[in-house]
């Protein structure tokens, strides 16, 4: 999955001199928590929601510092250093960055210009709609070896019983040389593809026996 096929375009954008005061105002009217700061088309900063209430009046001097706000440049509050991310670029870079810089959202620049957004609202929608989490079914997670053709012959196996797949997942284990496969069946009842794959040599780590 490439970013361009979760990012959100066009992206909404300010130019450097507006005033903090105004693109307060346009990130509310918008609903935007993050806004890219541009000097013509090139990308030189971002503002963020928590940039603003800490520019934002205080309730003592409200008068003054909305004067305050309406005379300073957005330049002057936001990020220079900008992490951002190609439309061509894989999602999981996107996820890597966002989680190795802890931030809240990536601009999408693709030839010198902004050309989309990525926040943390649209990546979890996608790992939501990846995970198969709003189709109805049932997980299943095996402990298996870490070898050639073991998803097949458990993806085989969920087949001859006619069953779809909303997701597949493999991640580690806790013993050295295994992997802890993770499926989510379109099925209610998965008791004889759980039967099956047992009998098949693997372990079952979900759903539980009834002797836990």
């Amino acid at each position: 999955m490439l970013v361009e096929n979760i990012m959100r375009s066009p992206v909404y954008s300010v130019p450097r001199e507006i005033s903090v005061f105004e693109a307060m105002q346009f990130a509310a009217q918008k609903q935007i928590r993050h806004l890219p700061v541009l000097d013509g088309e090139k990308l030189v900063g971002l503002v963020t929601d928590r940039d603003f209430r800490e520019a934002g009046p205080s309730s003592l001097f409200a008068d003054r510092d909305v004067e305050i706000m309406k005379t300073t440049p957005v330049s002057k509050i936001m990020h220079r250093s900008v992490i951002t991310v190609h439309s061509l670029d894989f999602f999981d870079e996107a996820v890597k960055l966002m989680y190795e810089y802890k931030v809240g959202s990536l601009p999408v620049v693709s030839k010198g210009k902004v050309v989309g957004i990525v926040t943390e609202l649209d990546v979890f929608n996608h790992l939501v709609g990846m995970l198969g989490i709003l189709a109805p079914g049932n997980y299943l997670e095996v402990d298996t070896p870490d070898e050639p053709g073991v998803l097949a012959e458990i993806t085989q196996i969920i087949k001859s019983h006619g069953v779809n797949l909303s997701s597949v997942m493999l991640g580690p284990s806790k013993e050295v040389g295994r992997k802890c496969l993770v499926l989510r069946l379109q099925a209610l009842n998965i008791s004889k593809i759980v039967e099956e794959i047992e009998g098949a040599g693997y372990k079952i780590l979900w759903p539980m026996s009834a002797g836990g």
